[in-house]
């Protein structure tokens, strides 16, 4: 190719390396050798953080920043012969290479410092350039998908607010993320939240999340950036409010999503559902649909709300454990279905509801 790319060699729609390298780790240490004369210092150091971040909103992977010793994955900018068998070729043609996870030069990132590297549209942006060969330095390969940043040709994009394309998500995910066939293993895992998204006849469970696919009864673990990239990677409730609509709760704020997508508008306060202004978080929610009501919990209390008069019933909050009768720890999850009320806590219980 003539127009300025990616120096590895190309494959086809998303794809792995030969023999599915990946590091066998969720702790990933980057290190950064040198710096580009084009930029700040501190802009580099922002940009590489970023890009690193595309990669770990949608994987369990974390990375950190150390010493050149200690690092996974050191980052240099070098020009044309540089010592790792790969030289570059001066201004444009391949802009950077990076090498898949293993021991010795595994992961490392290596910038073409002959080009002139920005954080905009000038030239050639290196979050974007940065993003793509950090995929090389976590096992994946090249993808055909235009779309996608592993696309091997350097294409400039919008970067502000820019989230990992679906290609990419599927590619990491299928090296990082697992699927499970057996829901009792990660069970011990959940303390978030449950709820039936109809829209999919599915079981959604999460801390991340779970999604049970009622088709082949497999259980797929995610990430809920990579479904619902506006949504916080971590949530403290939610539940099914209608066919095909669910609301998810985080701190102050809930969002209103139907199927992948966010609805407008969203977040919201949870002030909407008159919960008292001291209250920063919920603990756990459900909605009783037959009687129209969405209980919230709250530490060791609850409280009802009536979704036709919109308003909290008179009397609450209520404690937990003096109408669920042996209660006795903070509830985590709730889940509804067929008249039954199921807890998650430290234990689990199971509740009749009437009506």
């Amino acid at each position: 190719m003539k127009k300025p790319r990616c120096g590895v060699s190309d494959i086809g729609e998303y794809s792995v390396f030969r023999g599915r390298p990946k590091w066998n780790k969720n702790d990933i240490k980057y290190s950064i050798e040198n710096y580009t004369p084009d930029m700040k210092r501190s802009d580099v150091d922002i940009i590489l953080q970023r890009a690193l971040k595309l990669w770990s909103d949608v994987t369990p992977l974390r990375f950190t920043r150390s010493s050149s010793s200690q690092a996974d994955i050191k980052i240099s900018f070098s020009s044309r012969d540089h010592g790792d068998g790969h030289p570059f070729d001066g201004p444009t043609g391949i802009l950077a290479h990076a090498f898949s996870p293993s021991s010795g030069l595994g992961g490392d990132t290596h910038f073409d410092l002959d080009e002139r590297w920005t954080k905009d549209s000038r030239d050639f942006n290196l979050f974007l350039v940065a993003g793509h060969e950090f995929g090389h330095a976590l096992g994946l390969d090249h993808s055909n998908d235009r779309k996608a940043l592993m696309f091997p040709t350097y294409l400039y994009v919008n970067t502000n607010g820019y989230k990992l394309p679906a290609d990419d998500v599927r590619g990491i995910q299928s090296i990082y993320v697992e699927s499970q066939d057996n829901l009792s293993n990660f069970c011990m895992m959940l303390n978030v939240l449950i709820f039936n998204r109809n829209i999919n006849c599915e079981p959604f469970f999460f801390r991340s999340y779970v999604r049970k696919n009622s088709r082949t009864s497999k259980v797929v673990t995610g990430f809920i950036k990579s479904t619902w990239p506006t949504v916080p990677s971590s949530i403290d409730a939610a539940f099914e409010f209608s066919q095909g609509y669910a609301l998810l709760f985080k701190g102050s704020k809930y969002w209103a999503i139907s199927g992948n997508s966010v609805l407008r508008g969203f977040p919201r306060s949870i002030s909407d559902f008159n919960i008292p202004q001291n209250v920063r978080k919920i603990d756990a929610a459900v909605r009783i649909s037959a009687k129209r009501k969405i209980l919230f919990f709250v530490g060791n209390r609850y409280w009802s709300y009536d979704e036709c008069r919109r308003q909290m019933d008179p009397g609450y909050p209520r404690l937990i454990a003096g109408d669920f009768k042996g209660f006795r720890s903070k509830v985590d999850a709730v889940f509804h279905n067929d008249g039954e009320c199921q807890f998650d806590s430290k234990y689990n219980y199971i509740f009749k509801t009437t009506g």
